[in-house]
Protein backbone atom coordinates (compact mmCIF):
# COMPACT_ATOMS: atom_id res chain seq x y z
CA UNK A 1 0.00 0.00 0.00
CA UNK A 2 1.33 3.35 -1.27
CA UNK A 3 0.49 6.68 0.74
CA UNK A 4 0.39 10.38 -0.57
CA UNK A 5 0.18 13.66 1.19
CA UNK A 6 -2.47 15.81 -0.17
CA UNK A 7 -0.08 17.96 -1.62
CA UNK A 8 1.05 15.03 -3.51
CA UNK A 9 -2.68 14.34 -4.61
CA UNK A 10 -2.72 18.17 -5.62
CA UNK A 11 0.28 18.40 -7.63
CA UNK A 12 -0.69 14.57 -8.88
CA UNK A 13 -3.83 15.99 -10.31
CA UNK A 14 -2.31 18.78 -12.21
CA UNK A 15 0.04 16.42 -13.39
CA UNK A 16 -3.11 14.37 -14.77
CA UNK A 17 -4.83 16.89 -16.14
CA UNK A 18 -1.76 17.99 -18.77
CA UNK A 19 -2.05 14.14 -19.52
CA UNK A 20 1.67 13.46 -17.56
CA UNK A 21 0.06 10.69 -15.28
CA UNK A 22 -2.99 8.57 -14.48
CA UNK A 23 -4.53 10.05 -11.33
CA UNK A 24 -7.90 10.18 -9.74
CA UNK A 25 -8.75 11.63 -6.28
CA UNK A 26 -10.48 9.57 -4.34
CA UNK A 27 -12.06 9.25 -0.89
CA UNK A 28 -9.04 7.95 0.42
CA UNK A 29 -6.65 9.08 -1.36
CA UNK A 30 -6.20 8.49 -5.09
CA UNK A 31 -6.37 6.17 -7.93
CA UNK A 32 -3.40 5.49 -10.12
CA UNK A 33 -5.23 3.22 -13.13
CA UNK A 34 -5.34 4.59 -16.32
CA UNK A 35 -8.51 3.06 -17.68
CA UNK A 36 -11.81 3.51 -15.62
CA UNK A 37 -12.88 2.14 -12.84
CA UNK A 38 -15.85 0.44 -12.53
CA UNK A 39 -15.55 0.01 -8.46
CA UNK A 40 -16.53 3.47 -8.30
CA UNK A 41 -13.43 4.97 -5.77
CA UNK A 42 -15.20 7.98 -4.91
CA UNK A 43 -18.43 6.39 -4.60
CA UNK A 44 -17.60 3.19 -3.01
CA UNK A 45 -13.85 2.57 -1.62
CA UNK A 46 -15.14 -1.35 -0.54
CA UNK A 47 -12.63 -2.20 -4.00
CA UNK A 48 -9.89 0.14 -3.31
CA UNK A 49 -9.38 -1.57 0.30
CA UNK A 50 -10.09 -5.19 -0.14
CA UNK A 51 -13.16 -5.21 1.91
CA UNK A 52 -15.16 -5.86 -0.40
CA UNK A 53 -13.64 -10.09 -0.27
CA UNK A 54 -10.48 -9.35 -2.22
CA UNK A 55 -7.21 -7.83 -1.77
CA UNK A 56 -7.03 -3.88 -1.67
CA UNK A 57 -6.48 -2.19 -5.56
CA UNK A 58 -2.70 -2.28 -7.03
CA UNK A 59 -3.50 1.45 -8.09
CA UNK A 60 -4.88 3.08 -4.80
CA UNK A 61 -2.68 4.87 -2.95
CA UNK A 62 -3.49 6.41 0.58
CA UNK A 63 -3.78 9.96 1.82
CA UNK A 64 -3.98 10.67 5.96
CA UNK A 65 -5.00 14.03 5.06
CA UNK A 66 -8.25 12.61 4.76
CA UNK A 67 -8.25 10.97 7.95
CA UNK A 68 -11.05 13.92 9.46
CA UNK A 69 -13.37 13.61 6.42
CA UNK A 70 -13.14 9.62 6.30
CA UNK A 71 -14.13 9.75 10.37
CA UNK A 72 -16.96 12.08 9.71
CA UNK A 73 -17.89 9.74 6.89
CA UNK A 74 -17.10 6.36 9.12
CA UNK A 75 -19.60 7.84 11.49
CA UNK A 76 -22.52 8.34 8.81
CA UNK A 77 -22.07 4.91 7.98
CA UNK A 78 -22.53 3.52 11.10
CA UNK A 79 -25.51 5.93 11.54
CA UNK A 80 -26.70 4.43 8.55
CA UNK A 81 -26.06 0.48 9.22
CA UNK A 82 -28.19 1.01 12.28
CA UNK A 83 -31.23 1.39 9.99
CA UNK A 84 -30.38 -0.97 7.42
CA UNK A 85 -32.22 -3.88 6.96
CA UNK A 86 -30.53 -7.37 8.06
CA UNK A 87 -29.28 -9.31 4.58
CA UNK A 88 -30.33 -6.21 2.33
CA UNK A 89 -28.32 -4.93 -0.34
CA UNK A 90 -27.45 -1.59 1.09
CA UNK A 91 -26.24 -2.98 4.65
CA UNK A 92 -23.71 -5.55 2.56
CA UNK A 93 -22.56 -2.76 0.98
CA UNK A 94 -22.31 -0.45 4.21
CA UNK A 95 -20.96 -3.07 5.78
CA UNK A 96 -18.08 -3.41 2.80
CA UNK A 97 -17.62 0.04 3.14
CA UNK A 98 -17.02 0.38 6.85
CA UNK A 99 -14.97 -2.20 6.36
CA UNK A 100 -12.79 -0.90 3.76
CA UNK A 101 -12.58 2.69 5.96
CA UNK A 102 -11.41 0.28 8.52
CA UNK A 103 -8.45 -0.97 6.43
CA UNK A 104 -7.77 2.60 5.35
CA UNK A 105 -7.53 3.58 9.07
CA UNK A 106 -5.71 0.86 9.66
CA UNK A 107 -3.21 1.17 7.48
CA UNK A 108 -2.54 5.03 7.99
CA UNK A 109 -1.91 4.91 11.45
CA UNK A 110 0.78 1.83 10.93
CA UNK A 111 2.63 3.93 8.69
CA UNK A 112 4.78 6.45 9.34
Amino acid sequence: MNLVTESDAKRFSESAKRGEISFRSTRIGGCTKREACSYGGYESISHCAGSDGGQPCVYALYDRDKADSNKKYLTSLEKRLLDAPVGSPLRLSLEAEKRGLEEYFDVISSRS
